[in-house]
């Protein structure tokens, strides 16, 4: 008695359905299957046009909710607005760049939109360009004079129309 007490029922039941099971085998009968349960009635299938006129409503209220939280976030950019770049903006407000201009164009906020970090050689690397290439330096050597690699000094030379090679 003492150690069924911490036998959970369920384990006790199952045990009685197998002992019954096993004596009907001894006995050669053929046990009785276990009462099915009835599978959960699935929901109704809506008609193809009650559900896009669902899926219009859900698109529309996601639309109007995106709407409305980029209209608070433009409160937020107009401030800034003369005073930081769009990237600088994100940094600050935690959000993507993208998300800045995008909200900025909606409300016509100007904002600076720079292009990140392509801006091309300083006018130091374009003099120090220039030099090697009156020298006579190939473009691998000035790249490594400037520390940047093979290809871009070759790039900044064709845009500005700096011969290598040439004496």
């Amino acid at each position: 008695m003492g150690l069924q007490q911490s036998i959970p029922d369920r384990l006790i039941k199952a045990q009685a359905m197998i002992d019954a099971a096993r004596a009907a085998f001894e006995r050669g009968e053929k046990p009785e299957p276990a009462p099915a349960q009835k599978p959960a009635k699935p929901e109704p299938v809506k008609s193809g046009e009650g559900l896009r006129v669902s899926m219009d409503a859900a698109v529309a209220a996601k639309t109007a909710k995106n709407r409305a939280a980029r209209a608070k976030l433009a409160e937020k950019i107009r401030p800034l607005a003369g005073l930081m770049s769009a990237n600088d903006i994100a940094k600050k407000l935690g959000c993507s760049r993208g998300m800045i201009v995008k909200t900025a164009g909606e409300h016509g906020i100007d904002i600076e939109v720079g292009r990140g970090r392509r801006g091309g050689p300083s006018a130091e690397q374009l003099t120090e360009l220039r030099r090697c290439a009156a020298e006579g330096a190939t473009t691998a050597d000035a790249a490594k004079w400037l520390g940047v690699p093979h290809g871009t000094a070759k790039h900044w030379a064709l845009k500005h129309e700096i011969k290598f090679g040439v004496r």
